[in-house]
């Protein structure tokens, strides 16, 4: 495993350790607004510093997919959480960032 292979796993370890800790702390939340506020909070802005996976391909939704096997198990549990509690989650990728922003429901 090179340098940056390392790295980008550990940066997309680290963006989806943080989705899951927020649907966690979501679960918890009875108030809508402070769920917003909080999500607001944590809204996630990745600068992309050269070892950012490049998102190559997106499903008919618009929601990024694994291009290898094995991949993508992070995106595939927050899009099922997401249908499952009528939350909107939107994936930007461009101009060197990365953003997931998600409107639990």
């Amino acid at each position: 495993m090179t340098m940056r292979e390392f790295l980008l796993t550990a940066i997309i370890l680290s963006i989806f350790a943080m989705l899951f800790e927020g649907i966690i702390v979501f679960r918890n939340l009875k108030n809508k607004l402070h769920a917003y506020l909080f999500l607001n909070c944590i809204t996630m802005l990745v600068n992309n510093t050269g070892y950012l996976l490049e998102l190559l391909s997106k499903t008919e939704d618009g929601h990024p997919v694994a291009s290898e096997d094995d991949h993508g198990i992070g995106t595939r549990s927050v899009l099922d959480f997401a249908k499952k509690t009528g939350s909107e989650i939107r994936y930007i990728a461009g101009n060197d960032m990365f953003k997931v922003r998600m409107l639990i429901g």
